[in-house]
């Protein structure tokens, strides 16, 4: 006896949720996030649509697309008003990020708290990636004040190219900024912030105190801390031609060190 292969049913749940992943991808396609006034405009226009028995499909692309924007709106960084992009901030914060280090300069996320500009203070909370070229040692941490040039995080042009502003403002960050010519000077940090940064700076600072080569610190360091930047040009050029530069970033091999830790754990807990 025949069998028959069994058809699919599109049900209204299905067109409902397609709807509505629609709304939300819809979102993607604006130059600019919507203002909140629109988001509230068209939420009454969804709920007089509802108690006009409006089809659900439509209801649920307006919301998908309401839910994708407050989300949106809600998340992003914090805008600096009135942005100098040609003058020098006196900028006060804590860096937050295990910095990244290379020949005579350093990469570290920096969140401020105020900005000073001549006779002018801004209060806010900024997160700002910085770059300190000929620097002295930046801990995690650590907080300072610097002055810092400010600009708006951009992507390169080239068609196809890494969406650079894109990857910072996944992390939180809208500028970049660089550290100038001025005062600067270390201050007291009073509150313990970022406690897995840290742990992962005693875990770098340990690995460079050992009696090992550059290379092999280096390597090391980016097996298990994801932190590249000890890695000689050579290094990487290697790792390119070789195909192995993935096993710089997550690849089974961490996978294989985080299960074997996990494993460790467990196992230790059980026996108890």
């Amino acid at each position: 006896m025949a069998q028959t292969t069994p058809k699919m049913v599109f049900t209204p749940l299905m067109a409902w949720v397609l709807a509505w992943l629609a709304g939300v991808s819809g979102l993607q396609f604006m130059s600019d996030l919507p203002h909140p006034l629109w988001i509230g405009g068209i939420g009454v226009l969804v709920i007089i649509a509802w108690f006009w028995r409006c089809p659900a499909w439509g209801l649920a692309f307006f919301i998908g697309w309401i839910w994708a924007a407050i989300f949106a709106w809600w998340s992003q960084p914090e805008r600096i008003e009135s942005l100098d992009v040609r003058a020098t901030y006196q900028a006060q914060g804590v860096v937050t990020s295990l910095p990244g280090t290379g020949d005579q300069y350093s990469r570290f996320l920096f969140r401020v708290n105020q900005l000073q500009q001549d006779d002018q203070i801004w209060q806010g909370d900024w997160l700002l990636r910085v770059s300190w070229f000929r620097g002295p040692p930046v801990a995690t941490g650590s907080a300072w004040q610097l002055p810092l040039r400010i600009k708006p995080a951009r992507s390169y042009h080239n068609p196809g190219s890494w969406d650079y502003a894109g990857w910072l403002y996944h992390q939180g960050v809208r500028y970049t900024a660089y550290v100038r010519q001025g005062e600067m000077h270390q201050l007291v940090q009073t509150q313990v912030c970022c406690a897995l940064q840290r742990l992962r700076q005693h875990w770098r600072d340990a690995v460079l105190a050992l009696d090992l080569a550059p290379d092999v610190a280096g390597v090391l360091l980016a097996l298990t801390l994801g932190d590249r930047s000890g890695l000689s040009r050579d290094l990487k050029q290697a790792f390119a031609a070789t195909g192995t530069s993935h096993l710089m970033a997550i690849s089974g091999l961490h996978i294989g060190l985080a299960a074997t830790l996990a494993l460790l754990l467990v196992s230790a807990i059980w026996r108890r």
